[in-house]
């Protein structure tokens, strides 16, 4: 047994163990080894903009760092600077969208993003890089849209497009155009085509705002020639005639107080312009041949509302104060007194149309042609005076004819609404048997603006034509194109 028990101890050595204690180089040999690999850091970022242009979209990867810091900058200025923390142990993805709407620095311009490890040893730090561009101001009108009949008016709503929501609110400043008149009435477009001239045109509107700065858009559109014939109202826009009012010369309505003070300056004799030829014609509101405290005490009850209208206001007369204006008009035209070389009767008519009613520049050679015609007072009074031309059927077998003119108060009539004038003796409303006037057997023809030429007579569009026998008149034609005036 003591064999044995030696063996034993002897074995139990050797293995380490003795009286059951653990050899400390056993137990050092069989400690587990940590094989673990070291944690990654690592920073990733995106940039980019939505599918508008104008919002940049920002995401970030940041793993086994602590915090990280996120710059922004725009145009090299720092705008704005955020903490990002690693939110998941396996990789935290931070996302958010940069707005104008939620920042009010998110606007046109270049942007540099430069996310970094708070703690320098990481050296960890990506920078990426994007512009929201200047997108172009864009409005909704087009060379067509302002494609226009002649002495017609026009009314386009402005729509503006602009993808820079830092643009808005965007608003017309104001509008040209190269025939005619174009102006800004709110959000509204408005173009009033002149009666003398038609053709191309062109127009440029300018728009923008406080952030966008402004731009311009120049259209080309086309004036087309107005057929229709309205011979109740002022031929020509605007105010630079004789009477109505517009002292200072702007060409705007209504009248005001800026007006009443040019208007007191020109009677009293401390303002004159040399170069305003129309000046006084303007400033004379009753008509009498001159400017003075009269004229101050009508405009003043104008402008203050005392009185419905001036004196001039053709448009929007009855036709008693309508006669009465041609009548005072007449007195100061003086045409019945030129001395034409001829004597001819279509001098004397001609050249009191070209002064009351005016001659587009287009038919101004058509009447050179005819007689070197004086068109220093083209359209000074803006009077919708025609013309007539007379043929007389003697019993002789004789053809004769005259020419005078005629304002038309309503609708056509001869003996009634259309009234004669000759202007050899300034004779207004003539009736059958008075001055050059045989109603006995005549053709009477009503006539508007020239439209051909030939052997030395100016050929006028008929508007109205009757036969007169004894007295008696026939209409024989009346042109599809007058217009029906309403309320007259």
């Amino acid at each position: 047994m003591k064999k044995i028990g030696k063996n034993i101890t002897n074995l139990l050595v050797k293995t380490g163990v003795v009286l059951g204690i653990v050899a400390p180089l056993a137990l050092a040999s069989c400690k587990k080894q940590d094989d673990t690999p070291p944690k990654l850091k690592s920073i990733e970022q995106y940039v980019e903009l939505d599918k508008n242009g104008v919002d940049i979209l920002y995401s970030a990867k940041i793993a086994n760092v602590d915090r990280a810091k996120l710059n922004i900058k725009k145009e090299g200025v720092l705008i704005s600077t955020e903490e990002i923390s690693d939110v998941n142990s396996i990789g935290g993805n931070y996302k958010k969208t940069y707005s104008y709407s939620t920042n009010k620095d998110i606007t046109k311009g270049d942007y540099e993003f430069t996310i970094a490890s708070e703690n320098s040893a990481d050296n960890l730090q990506k920078t990426n890089y994007t512009t929201i561009v200047d997108f172009p101001t864009t409005v909704n009108i087009t060379n067509q849209d302002i494609n226009v009949n002649q002495n017609a008016q026009l009314t386009l709503p402005l729509v503006f497009e602009d993808e820079n929501p830092e643009d808005h609110p965007i608003h017309a400043t104001s509008a040209t155009a190269s025939q005619g008149q174009a102006t800004i009435e709110g959000d509204n477009l408005k173009i009033k085509a002149p009666s003398n001239y038609y053709g191309p045109y062109q127009l440029e509107l300018q728009f923008g705002s406080t952030e966008g700065g402004l731009e311009k858009k120049v259209l080309n559109g086309n004036i087309a020639e107005d057929t229709r014939i309205d011979y109740t109202h002022r031929p020509n826009p605007g105010l630079n005639h004789y009477g109505s009012g517009d002292a200072d010369g702007d060409n705007q309505l209504p009248l005001n107080q800026n007006d009443l003070n040019r208007l007191i300056a020109v009677a009293n004799g401390s303002f004159t312009d040399d170069n305003d030829k129309r000046l006084r014609d303007r400033c004379d509101v009753n008509g009498d041949g001159y400017v003075n405290l009269a004229d101050v005490d009508i405009e003043r009850k104008r402008i203050n509302g005392e009185i419905p209208h001036l004196p001039g206001d053709w448009d929007n007369e009855q036709r008693p104060e309508q006669e009465d204006w041609g009548k005072k008009m007449f007195a100061i035209d003086k045409t019945n007194s030129t001395a034409f070389p001829e004597g001819d009767c279509n001098q004397f008519t001609d050249q009191t149309y070209i002064n009351f009613h005016g001659v587009s520049l287009t038919d101004i050679p058509k009447f050179q042609e005819v007689y070197n015609y004086d068109f220093t007072n083209n359209g000074r009074f803006n009077l919708p005076l025609e013309e007539v031309t007379l043929t007389f059927y003697g019993s002789d077998g004789k053809i004769t004819g005259h020419a005078m003119n005629a304002f038309i108060f309503g609708n056509p009539s001869i003996y009634g609404n259309i009234c004669p004038f000759e202007p050899q003796y300034d004779h207004l409303n003539v009736q059958p048997g008075e001055d050059y006037f045989d109603g006995t057997n005549t053709l009477f023809d009503l006539r508007g603006p020239p439209i051909t030429l030939g052997n030395k007579i100016i050929d006028m569009e008929i508007y109205v034509s009757y036969s007169i026998k004894n007295k008696i008149p026939t209409l024989t034609y009346i042109n599809t194109n007058l217009i029906n005036p309403s309320g007259k």
